[in-house]
């Protein structure tokens, strides 16, 4: 995402500022999108950064949940926010082919929900309750695995339309603006 892409994110929480980490394979960034390689570019990217961990609050959207909750893991911020996220691929992928082996057949995993019980810090996982691409049910299993996890469910939303809900800004940026 480009600086000009962070804008909407600065107004809606002027008092913060924001970094977009761009995933091999997307954008000008090259290399294939793995698990591996995704997790590897965001930590070099937050590492790039300069800034103390104490100043970083990590927030994944969809597919950008992963990294996010993996940078957790490793000790990266003081906060995480979740938007639309699951708790594995293989997860997401058998909700859309049940018929397939996809959990046999997935390379690339992003297992959260194993990851989730050692992750300490605030966890506030957004999800609408009619996400057409990470059914809710999946962000509302990840939510509880956080030994500090809540869950915030937008009735009626979707998958990309949870921004546009003000309640949504309001309970993120409370989130953020915690002690």
């Amino acid at each position: 995402m480009s600086a000009g892409g962070l804008k909407w994110l600065h107004e809606l929480f002027p008092a913060y500022g924001f970094a977009a980490i761009e995933f091999p394979g997307y954008g000008a960034l090259p290399g294939e999108p793995t698990e591996e390689s995704i997790v590897a570019a965001s930590e070099a990217q937050l590492k790039a950064l300069g800034l103390p961990n104490e100043r970083i609050i990590l927030l994944g959207q969809s597919i950008g949940t992963g990294p996010a909750v993996e940078m957790a893991k490793r000790g990266w911020g003081t906060k995480l926010v979740l938007v639309t996220p699951f708790t594995s691929l293989p997860e997401v992928g058998a909700s859309h082919f049940g018929g397939l082996p996809v959990r046999w057949l997935m390379l690339d995993r992003f297992e959260s929900a194993q990851k989730a019980p050692g992750i300490t810090m605030p966890v506030l996982v957004v999800h609408g309750d009619r996400d057409e691409v990470i059914p809710y049910a999946l962000g509302a299993k990840l939510a509880p695995l956080f030994p500090h996890g809540e869950l915030f469910t937008v009735p009626r939303g979707t998958h990309n339309d949870l921004w546009d809900v003000p309640e949504v800004v309001t309970t993120i940026g409370a989130f953020m603006a915690r002690p």
